[in-house]
């Protein structure tokens, strides 16, 4: 997903869960700087395809963590 995409979204779920000096961090320092980081970062198709499938057992895990 390009980081655009992630920033936006970022954005207004920290808007939303975290108080406004907390969000404000994230949004007006931390975000800039990572898209900075990450800018020259490209990914093969099955490294992508690894990631997904990573995150996709993370979310099962916490969603477990919940339940339990």
């Amino acid at each position: 997903m390009p980081f655009t995409y992630c920033s936006l979204i970022i954005s207004g779920l920290v808007k939303i869960i975290l108080p406004k000096e907390d969000a404000d961090f994230i949004i007006y320092k931390y975000l800039p700087r990572l898209g900075l980081a990450v800018r020259g970062i490209t990914l093969t198709a099955e490294e992508k395809s690894d990631i997904i499938h990573k995150f996709g057992g993370m979310i099962i895990k916490i969603l477990y963590a919940f339940v339990w």
